[in-house]
């Protein structure tokens, strides 16, 4: 996810960097080395990951490769968490340490990889943080709704959602919103809220 893909590499840049992957979960590090090659990010990771332990110096990041980094950073956080590689996932979150500096733009990024997997607690963990101030996007306002619709939290999900509804700037966006806030009441057991929801909803859509 890191490394270069040589021209040679016949299989494409998704799978040789998995083969990285597979042979560290396999504790084959020679192979993983091998694949690697000298890819100074794989290496770092491969070693902290081997040692089990944050002794491992982490190489200097080039500033422009930073964005491309991230990027396919969250995609192996993401795979890790679908392996359940927790381990290897904490070990990892270093490396996301020293990318995003900003504690917020690494809570986005985490409460909305976290929300992929079902992980709501941690969604709400990792973003309520930043819910005072104009601190969370609307995006993320969405994601903490829905996880606290998920944990049972009915009448904060709803109060996240009446809030935005009275702020969207777009109808598509508003329709949207009044169909999760429905969807939030029916699963409190509130029908009657639920159906002036939606009767709002159809009133919008016209």
């Amino acid at each position: 996810l890191f490394a270069q893909v040589p021209l040679t590499a016949p299989e494409g840049g998704a799978a040789w960097n998995l083969r990285i992957v597979a042979h560290a979960l396999a504790n084959e590090w020679d192979a993983a080395f091998s694949v690697c090659r000298d890819d100074s990010m794989w290496t770092w990771l491969l070693r902290r990951w081997q040692a089990g332990s944050d002794s491992v110096p982490l190489p200097e990041i080039p500033p422009s490769a930073v964005p491309a980094l991230v990027e396919n950073l969250q995609e192996l956080l993401a795979l890790l968490l679908q392996l359940e590689e927790f381990e290897r996932y904490e070990q990892t979150l270093a490396l996301l340490d020293a990318l995003v500096g900003d504690e917020r733009e690494k809570a986005f990024l985490l409460g909305s990889l976290y929300g992929r997997f079902g992980f709501w607690d941690l969604v709400i963990e990792t973003l309520l943080p930043f819910a005072q101030d104009g601190g969370l996007d609307r995006e993320r306002w969405r994601l903490l709704a829905k996880a606290c619709q998920q944990k049972g939290l009915y009448e904060e999900a709803a109060a996240i959602l009446l809030r935005l509804v009275q702020t969207d700037a777009r109808k598509e966006e508003a329709l949207a919103d009044y169909l999760s806030l429905a969807g939030v009441y029916i699963a409190a057991g509130e029908s009657q809220k639920a159906q002036a929801v939606l009767s709002l909803a159809q009133q919008l859509a016209q």
